[in-house]
């Protein structure tokens, strides 16, 4: 499952809006929006490990190669 459908499908289940994902996680709600809508590249690694903490997910982690 893609990321942003996870995101938008665990708040569904949940029963939150944007709004309370976002209140939640102290995170704006348009950085809620950007990661269902795949946008994910400009919402901050932080904020994207709250949302996934209220929404109980496993955010995942970019390989380091070095």
């Amino acid at each position: 499952m893609e990321k942003r459908t996870m995101f938008k499908w665990r708040r569904t289940i949940l029963g939150l809006s944007q709004d309370e994902v976002a209140k939640r996680a102290d995170v704006d709600q348009t950085q809620v929006s950007r990661l269902e809508r795949g946008f994910s590249r400009r919402v901050p690694i932080e904020a994207q490990r709250r949302i996934a903490r209220v929404l109980g997910v496993q955010p995942k982690e970019k390989s380091k190669k070095g």
